[in-house]
Order: structure tokens, then C-alpha cells, then sequence
């Protein structure tokens, strides 16, 4: 593969992921704040507090989701809004990615890469087999898991997200 610049990449597969991009023009027509998607806030309101955005178009605090997972969370949020219940607010998802391609299998969760190169606290850890195919590199923050990337073989996917969302400290 070359790149744009025309420097040549050896690969026997290349992924290239865009994303979606939602069409937000009948938000923009109605004077709805719009950035990268619909922008609300944590109850999930637009700055018309009588229109709520939820799913691939919302963008909650710079961030868009992408995923059916956030789209039920805010979903929750926002029927519970709308229910009268003025405490639920929506705080974020976990960034879950699976690539769905017959023959591999790849997924990522939480945070892949430290913050700098050489953050405080910050380690990867590695586990490669080349005879099996299979490459998972996980992100570590002070004995605890921020992040992963499976490529290969996805079971452990569900333990992972639950270390991650439960924040709970690894042996060592």
C-alpha cells in the first residue's frame, strides 16, 4: 500500500474505518447547535430545551458515539428526561469497537494509547502469537485497565469491559 505522501507500507490487510457522519441539516435549519454531530447536554438536550438528540447524530461534550450500545444509554437518559426524572444525565460511554469482516476478527474498547508516550502510571502490555494470529495489546493505568485491542479472537471482550467499566485493580 502507499500512502498519500507515497511512502510504501507493506500489509497483507488494510482496514480503513470513516465513521458515519450524521446528516444534521434539519437541526441546523432549526437554529439547533451543531458541531461534529447534534450538540447536547447531559440530560441530552439540544440548546432548544424542548428538542432531545440521541444516537449517532449527538455529539456529548465533543464526543460521537457511533455505537448501539451509547445509543441505548442516552436512549434511557432521555426517555427518563421526558418521564420527569431530572436526576438521570448521561456521563459518556465506553468507546467499543468490533470490526464485523468474515475471516477477522478486531476490537478495541476504552483507551488504546496512553495520553503521552511517556505518561506517568501508563504501560502496555503485550501478548502476540504469530502462529495463531492473534494480537492483544492492553492499556494499563496504575494496575488498572483503560483500554484494549483484540485482533484474532474477541472472547475476551466481554471481561475486559467489565474490568474497565468496574475499574477494578489487577494482579500483578
Amino acid at each position: 500500500v502507499r500512502s498519500v505522501g507515497g511512502v510504501y507500507h507493506p500489509c497483507e490487510l488494510l482496514v480503513y474505518a470513516v465513521g458515519t457522519r450524521p446528516n444534521d441539516q434539519l437541526a441546523r435549519d432549526a437554529r439547533i447547535d451543531c458541531g461534529d454531530g447534534i450538540i447536547v447536554n447531559d440530560a441530552l438536550k439540544t440548546n432548544d430545551p424542548d428538542i432531545y438528540a440521541v444516537g449517532e447524530c449527538a455529539e456529548h461534550r465533543g464526543q460521537r458515539y457511533g455505537t448501539g450500545l451509547a445509543a441505548g444509554q442516552q436512549a434511557a437518559v432521555a426517555a427518563a428526561q421526558l418521564s420527569g426524572d431530572s436526576s438521570s444525565v448521561y456521563a459518556g460511554s465506553m468507546p467499543l469497537h468490533v470490526l464485523k469482516t468474515p475471516g477477522i476478527h478486531v476490537a478495541s474498547l476504552g483507551s488504546i494509547s496512553a495520553p503521552k508516550s511517556n505518561a506517568a502510571g501508563y504501560e502496555h502490555v503485550i501478548f502476540e502469537d504469530r502462529a495463531e494470529r492473534l494480537y492483544i495489546k492492553c492499556l494499563v493505568n496504575r494496575d488498572r485497565l483503560v483500554g484494549a485491542l483484540l485482533v484474532g479472537e474477541t472472547s475476551r471482550l466481554p471481561q475486559f469491559r467489565a474490568w474497565i467499566e468496574t475499574g477494578i485493580e489487577l494482579d500483578n
